[in-house]
């Protein structure tokens, strides 16, 4: 198991961030989605929560998938065979800085007959579409417009308060996750990833 603190940082010495380290809001993903083999799971247990307005959400990523294999076929198939890039964090990356952007490429749905694995974070595919726009053709760029109307039904969010002393603990291949935006700095959480 590997724990990190999740908290804000005053001094983030770097652009290419990782959303635990700042307060701006955190569109639905999962976790470590920019290496081979994320973890399969992680808990976030809270420690201090934000004084100011913020909420976690949850959404089933699985139920999505079943649901776009029964009603379009093609739309499965192509987020199981478009790859898209996804971007290491500098945090995270060898170098621990922006002098380097080390990029994992992959379907965001990845065998979900034997080993369902579901990958996907919003802002890096959009950071890469912008740097690179001859690196998606007009499928990637459906496929990934599809799946976002798949995210954006209220109806399938689950939307929660973290409070003090409570955990959660999440499936990272098959739910995504997220949070609102908030300003208190001396929120925080731990979070515990785990196969």
């Amino acid at each position: 198991a590997v724990i990190r603190d999740i908290q804000p940082r005053k001094d983030v010495w770097v652009k290419n961030t990782t959303i635990s380290e700042v307060a701006w809001e955190a569109c639905l993903h999962t976790d470590t989605q920019y290496y081979p083999n994320p973890e399969k799971y992680f808990i976030l247990a809270c420690d201090t929560p934000a004084n100011d307005w913020w909420e976690s959400r949850l959404i089933d990523g699985a139920k999505i998938v079943k649901d776009i294999y029964k009603s379009d076929k093609q739309l499965f198939k192509d987020l199981s065979t478009l790859e898209f890039p996804f971007a290491v964090p500098s945090s995270f990356s060898r170098s621990w800085t922006d002098k380097s952007i080390e990029i994992y490429i992959a379907p965001i749905i990845w065998d979900w007959i034997n080993s369902p694995l579901l990958r996907f974070r919003e802002d890096t595919i959009m950071r890469w579409l912008r740097i690179l726009p001859q690196v998606f053709s007009n499928e990637h760029k459906k496929a990934f417009e599809r799946f976002q109307s798949y995210l954006n039904d209220e109806k399938r969010l689950l939307k929660f308060d973290l409070e003090r002393n409570q955990i959660v603990i999440v499936n990272n291949h098959e739910l995504l996750h997220g949070r609102g935006h908030f300003t208190d700095m001396n929120r925080l959480l731990y979070r515990i990833r785990m196969n």
